[in-house]
């Protein structure tokens, strides 16, 4: 009886710290527009990304399974992939250092990258930031 107790305390604990559903679509995005012209993406208010595949696909986004957990999230992939970058202002979302672009001999201000091909966090890349190579990061 204690055990059941214990569960049904985890249980209701772990469906109070839940991310709420989106409740809506479209109308919930707003696109920011860069002085370069280029949007760097969907930012949502609040920070709030599309919970399900309804609304990610009204946003724009893939409702697809990514991570080392395979959980599902709202992903968006970018127009300018690939595109030849020195910061993320020159994307739509980061840019990331490339072996086939990056030169990591060249003087910090002058090396460069590509832009992201989505908004998804996974995976090892390193930034570039005002034509500098950072650290490599690795998410799963």
């Amino acid at each position: 009886m204690r055990k059941l107790t214990l569960g049904a305390i985890l249980l209701l604990a772990v469906g109070a710290c839940a991310t709420p559903q989106a409740t809506s679509g479209q109308e919930d995005v707003v696109i920011v527009t860069e002085s370069n012209g280029l949007p760097p993406g969907p930012v949502f208010p609040n920070g709030d990304r599309p919970q399900n595949a309804a609304d990610c696909g009204a946003a724009g986004g893939q409702w697809e399974r990514a991570g080392m957990l395979g959980q599902y999230r709202c992903t968006f992939y970018f127009q300018d992939a690939g595109n030849v970058c020195a910061d993320g202002a020159d994307c739509m979302g980061k840019c990331l250092a490339e072996d086939s672009v990056s030169d990591y001999d060249a003087p910090p201000g002058t090396q460069r990258g590509v832009c992201a091909p989505s908004d998804s966090p996974f995976g090892c890349y390193a930034e570039v930031s005002n034509g500098t190579v950072g650290a490599m990061l690795c998410v799963d």
